[in-house]
């Protein structure tokens, strides 16, 4: 067994936890006035350029360096896939913003006489019946493209750590970041298709365990030689460069187009670099 197996899984499970922390916040009058403002956005755009400078200054090289011949082909391939997969299962059809920012009282209130919630009746505009068939079916497609995406992310958690500490270190506090923000949004989701609160956190569960999965795949069930390392690691950083720029840097600029997301960005995408850096000469 990989001597990186022991921590690449304990931080797989670390994620994991992650993602159903944040699926529980939507449902937290106290949080919600403050977290679903500016401070969610810059939290976003830290990750966005914490993840640009993982794939860019980390995975890529490193997977180039492993297996040059094939290194990009992963990297196309992880981009693509989930590319594909955010557009046949609309993951992101309801942004986090769009689904959860109501005013406390408005939460208080029981279900209206029609058996609307206070999170639909605050899209009748968009959506005038929030339990259609249709908003089942969006909930359930956000949470398979969760799942392939997380079992991504433990595939990615499993080959950094099996390249130096260093990297795994970076790319796993890339993917803690990210799957807090994931979690919110797969929340969002749920509840805004009349899922309960005991339901979003089965589910959230059931989507997380995939990272630890994808982990475990890694060590037990890959080949793991040089050449697959550099494909898996190529397909790390295609998946990273997707999840900055497609996904989480339009979602903090979605409602915040100040320079304080910016700046988060470049901060995020500092970050990490001086982390790998600072790490860099006890990474083995």
């Amino acid at each position: 067994m990989s001597s990186s197996f022991l921590p690449s899984a304990l931080l797989a499970c670390f994620a994991a936890v992650a993602l159903v922390v944040g699926s529980a916040l939507p449902n937290a009058p106290l949080l919600r006035a403050h977290l679903f403002q500016h401070r969610l956005s810059l939290l976003i755009g830290f990750s966005a350029g914490l993840m640009l400078a993982t794939a860019l200054h980390d995975l890529i090289p490193e997977a180039l360096e492993a297996n040059h011949e094939h290194a990009m082909w992963g990297a196309g391939i992880g981009f693509l896939t989930l590319y594909l997969a955010e557009r046949i299962t609309h993951f992101h059809a309801c942004r986090h913003r769009e689904c959860v920012i109501e005013p406390d009282e408005a939460v208080s209130h029981a279900h209206t006489a029609e058996g609307s919630t206070p999170f639909a009746e605050a899209h009748e505009h968009r959506h005038p019946h929030p339990h259609s068939h249709s908003h089942g079916h969006v909930d359930t497609m956000a949470l398979v493209g969760m799942s392939i995406h997380n079992f991504a992310d433990g595939l990615t958690t499993a080959a950094a750590f099996s390249v130096s500490k260093a990297v795994g270190l970076v790319v796993i506090f890339a993917i803690v970041l990210h799957q807090m923000a994931a979690g919110v949004s797969l929340g969002a989701i749920m509840l805004r298709a009349g899922r309960s609160h005991s339901r979003v956190l089965l589910s959230a569960s059931a989507v997380a365990a995939f990272i630890l999965g994808g982990a475990l795949f890694y060590h037990f069930a890959v080949p793991v030689g040089e050449n697959t390392q550099g494909i898996i690691l190529g397909l790390a950083g295609g998946s990273f460069l997707y999840v900055a720029a497609c996904d989480l840097l339009p979602e903090a600029h979605a409602e915040d187009e100040g320079w304080g997301v910016t700046a988060a960005t470049l901060v995020g995408y500092a970050f990490a670099i001086g982390v790998k850096n600072f790490l860099a000469p006890h990474a083995h």
